[in-house]
């Protein structure tokens, strides 16, 4: 399932896509299989191993469906990092989106801590979805 995590920022506040690069790179050290790749107009970072879920050893068997998705199509980890300021219009504040696509909790709990640091540093608010 994907996973939204917008930092937003006050006007002018905005990190530049070389500090993010900086940020993701030092961040995912030695967590990631190679650096960010930009790819038009977002990161890419890919992950070792492949989604899973914590608790499929101690979930009823009724609940089998919450992990066998992940055993029946197994999906890599990776974490984009949209860059939308030049897509904000008047109104909206800057943001940056940190998203995961087909993920778990491993890759959403990266992803947020990322996402966290970004935001203490370049003084962001942060709003999931």
């Amino acid at each position: 399932m994907a996973h939204d995590i917008f930092v937003y920022f006050e006007k002018g506040k905005l990190p530049t896509r070389q500090e993010i690069e900086y940020v993701l790179t030092d961040y995912f050290q030695g967590l990631s299989t190679g650096p960010p790749e930009w790819k038009t107009d977002r990161f890419f970072l890919n992950l070792p191993g492949t989604c899973g879920h914590p608790l499929k050893r101690v979930l009823p068997e009724n609940m089998a469906f919450h992990w066998k998705r992940y055993e029946e199509e197994p999906w890599p980890r990776w974490i984009e990092v949209w860059l939308s300021a030049d897509k904000a219009d008047e109104e909206d504040d800057p943001c940056i989106d940190v998203m995961t696509r087909h993920s778990d909790e491993v890759t959403n709990t990266l992803a947020h801590g990322f996402a966290e640091v970004i935001a203490r540093r370049w003084k962001g608010r942060i709003e999931s979805g």
